[in-house]
């Protein structure tokens, strides 16, 4: 049995699941490090309106980096808990690469609508946090076919970052702030990827 996240990382790896290159950033979400994912984080992925799509548009289009201007243009009739994140952010804040550089999980998890999964995902792949790593529902799937079971977020958490990833990254020659990502990526690609639907994975 694989026995913590180093080893489940390892494997993915050894089954192909993981690019060759760690340089390929396209393995990865799309538009690391600006606002735009952190609206597409705060949003149900599901959510598809003109509204959305318009303040997207608009955002690309102005290529903004602070919140205020992008607040003005929400329709909070639909989007009434995003506007008030980023009138709250803008406050707190100011630029977005201030949030960037100072916001903490408590502050993101004290924002209505945001909860653990969603704070650890901006903290990784907004503010390039490499220390933290969401736990996805792939995640969950992925140790329950391993044969896990956990009572929480944190628990899950804990085991998935447990084991030596300080070797791990000396050995693959990827960066110790790069590698969550990398993992977070890998797990959701082993199981929404069906030509991995029927592999088992053991040591």
């Amino acid at each position: 049995m694989l026995r913590n996240g180093a080893e489940i990382f390892m494997k993915l790896r050894s089954i192909g699941v993981l690019p060759r290159d760690f340089s390929a950033q396209s393995f990865l979400p799309p538009s690391r490090g600006e606002i735009y994912l952190l609206l597409r984080a705060l949003l149900d992925r599901k959510v598809k309106s003109a509204e959305l799509e318009k303040l997207l548009d608009f955002y690309k289009r102005e290529g903004l980096k602070n919140f205020a201007p992008i607040a003005a243009r929400i329709d909070k009739r639909y989007f009434s808990d995003l506007a008030r994140f980023l009138e709250n952010a803008d406050e707190s804040f100011g630029s977005f690469e201030n949030f960037k550089a100072n916001v903490s999980r408590e502050w993101l998890l004290e924002q209505k609508g945001v909860g653990l999964k969603t704070a650890d995902f901006i903290l990784l792949f907004v503010c390039d946090r490499g220390e933290i790593l969401p736990v996805s529902p792939e995640a969950v799937k992925l140790l329950n076919k391993l044969g896990y079971e956990f009572d929480d977020y944190e628990e899950i958490q804990s085991f998935l970052t447990s084991g030596d990833f300080d070797k791990v990254c000396s050995e693959i020659k990827v960066d110790r702030e790069e590698i969550f990502a990398f993992f977070y990526a890998a797990i959701s690609e082993f199981i929404k990827n069906k030509k991995y639907a029927n592999m088992k994975l053991e040591n």
